[in-house]
């Protein structure tokens, strides 16, 4: 009877003595003490990519890879959720596949465009083609294309052709509302109908992309 009771007194202290540490650790997380709770996780046993996930959490973009290398794609996929991806170009890390991610940011397409054969993360070349959607040389898409075949790609290409027929349409009915000399009233009216289908086909490419959501 004794041996029951020490050893769920030990069970209760050992249940107490986590709670008090889950606490020390939430407490020093959320007063911006990171390291503090990232050594308390160590001493607790915490697995380095569990610690590595505090620091990205935080971010601690150079903090959470140095203590785990294999976070480098979850760091560079935060900072795009973020819309922050010239942060990538102050990461410590030269790693091939963080040079290969800072090149995109640069646009660095002297080097880029002859090692589309030689990437093999899926996810970087598809920030490639993005990067190409962006800068609109939707001809380099191609041979991108060619190892990627990824759809969505082309709901982007779609996109920006939308967006710039938009921004067309919307200067062309201003133009022709400032002329006072000629009634223009029928063609703007065109104009405003075929608007109004372009932008209906960008909600809804849009909202295809989750953009809407974003």
């Amino acid at each position: 009877m004794q041996q029951v009771e020490s050893t769920l007194a030990n069970a209760y202290k050992d249940d107490l003595y986590q709670l008090n540490l889950e606490n020390e650790i939430l407490l020093a997380a959320s007063s911006g003490q990171v390291e503090q709770a990232a050594q308390l996780m160590e001493e607790r046993g915490d697995e380095p990519k569990a610690i590595a996930r505090l620091f990205l959490d935080t971010g601690m973009y150079d903090e959470a890879i140095a203590y785990d290398e294999t976070m480098e794609e979850a760091v560079i996929d935060r900072l795009y959720e973020l819309d922050q991806k010239e942060k990538i170009l102050g990461l410590a890390s030269d790693s091939e596949f963080m040079t290969v991610e800072k090149q995109i940011v640069e646009y660095n397409t002297d080097v880029l465009d002859n090692q589309i054969s030689l990437i093999e993360n899926k996810d970087t070349l598809k920030r490639l083609g993005l990067a190409y959607i962006e800068h609109e040389e939707y001809e380099k898409l191609e041979p991108l294309q060619q190892f990627l075949d990824d759809q969505e790609l082309n709901q982007y290409v779609e996109r920006s052709y939308l967006m710039k027929d938009i921004t067309e349409i919307n200067r062309q009915i201003y133009e022709l509302s400032e002329n006072n000399e000629e009634d223009k009233s029928e063609e703007i009216a065109t104009l405003n109908e075929t608007l109004r289908s372009k932008q209906r086909e960008l909600l809804e490419i849009e909202e295809s992309l989750g953009i809407d959501e974003q």
